[in-house]
């Protein structure tokens, strides 16, 4: 392969092009209980994700401390291969269309299908609870009591929102704020552990454009494709440490057409855990 291909894939790059913008959009996903496969994971292959079970009980003045069990669950997932490709022609590059500025585009495109196959369980079946229904011109500040008080059971409070709900609780310099960062990590404003930006709810029920839970609500596991060495591909492996993940990128050229071929790749399984752990936050 030509150094001129294998010179663009440099840590710099990566992390500009690539790492930090991919794990910003993903950053919704540390609303859910996650799971990364640290073995390759084939294509419709079972994992099992681990779901909290029963406590024991608290004993009263015992007179044998050795009583007790508690339980931990799991929950089949079935893992799918997202892997999303595109390409540089010669007659693009020469009409001064760079390897960078298609990085840009595919990968906010790859991180929006990873979202639209998260928010699939996220629906009125699955979490029956009653919605709580606002237009985004009427959402504020106040209106995360409600959302509050409609998990207050559980004792991890996170909530993801559209854009334009979400503007009317950011950064409110009144309310001392903490702000987000780079890689996505939100902010934790009265109570709430998490509350994170996610403006991908086309595979979530019509309307929904927002999600009060705990963790338990979802499990999401994440982890790499099995993968062939071939001398021609550069595989490299991105981390992305704000959602304790990783991701594979692939680069090859075709030596005749003088294309330049990219995929970034992902196992990715998602399921229901909790019905009685979320509500949906709806416009009608």
């Amino acid at each position: 392969m030509p150094d001129n291909i294998a010179s663009v894939l440099t840590t710099d790059f990566l992390m500009k092009g690539v790492i930090i913008p991919l794990q910003s959009r993903l950053a919704p996903l540390n609303a859910f209980t996650k799971q990364f496969e640290p073995d390759p994971v084939k294509p419709l292959a079972t994992v099992q994700i681990k779901v909290a079970g029963a406590a024991s009980t608290t004993q009263v003045d015992p007179t044998n401390f050795a009583g007790g069990d508690s339980t931990l669950n799991a929950a089949s997932v079935i893992m799918h291969q997202l892997s999303h490709p595109w390409h540089l022609t010669n007659q693009q590059f020469n009409s001064g269309i760079e390897l960078k500025d298609l990085f840009e585009i595919n990968v906010q495109k790859f991180a929006r299908t990873i979202l639209d196959t998260v928010m699939a369980p996220v629906t009125t079946p699955n979490f029956p609870g009653s919605p709580f229904v606002m237009s985004a011109a009427a959402f504020g500040i106040s209106d995360l009591d409600n959302l509050w008080a409609a998990i207050a059971k559980s004792p991890i409070k996170n909530l993801i929102l559209s854009g334009n709900y979400f503007i009317r609780i950011a950064n409110k310099p009144g309310f001392y704020q903490p702000t987000g960062t780079e890689s996505g990590a939100g902010w934790k404003p009265f109570g709430w552990d998490f509350i994170g930006q996610n403006d991908e709810w086309s595979g979530a029920e019509p309307n929904t454009w927002g999600f009060a839970c705990n963790p338990q609500a979802l499990g999401v596991v994440l982890g790499l494709p099995l993968q062939m060495d071939m001398p021609n591909v550069i595989t490299t492996v991105l981390p992305l440490p704000g959602v304790k993940a990783k991701a594979l990128l692939n680069v090859w050229m075709d030596a005749n057409a003088r294309t330049v071929y990219c995929t970034l790749d992902v196992m990715l399984g998602t399921t229901l855990l909790d019905g009685t752990a979320g509500v949906l936050v709806k416009s009608q």
